[in-house]
């Protein structure tokens, strides 16, 4: 492996107790080339694994914001017409379809 690599693997692994870890063993295990690239493709699992579940995670908040945001503009709405506000001025405010505001009715 090149110095580059090395040193490539060294900042990815850094900071991360497991990877940290499993880099030692690598590095314990470098007399067999098949053993390295076994190892290497363990890693290379685990940053792909890590990184799809942090997408997953990301998604996820992402999806609970927009749920979030048009619970308020429906709160919004019925604190609206319990008020007596008329739907096209709660359309405006809210961005709700009149159909989705005669339902709180």
């Amino acid at each position: 492996m090149s110095q580059e690599n090395e040193n490539e693997i060294r900042k990815l692994v850094k900071g991360d107790e497991l990877l940290e870890m499993m880099y030692e063993e690598r590095k314990r295990m470098s007399d067999s080339e098949s053993l390295m690239l076994e190892f290497d493709k363990e890693v290379e699992d685990e940053r792909e694994r890590r990184l799809i579940e942090k997408t997953i995670k990301l998604e996820g908040k992402e999806e609970g914001t927009k749920l979030g945001m048009e619970q308020e503009k429906i709160k919004t709405a019925k604190n609206l017409l319990a008020k007596g506000m008329d739907t096209k001025f709660i359309q405006d405010i809210t961005g709700l379809s009149k159909k989705v505001i005669n339902t709180l009715m």
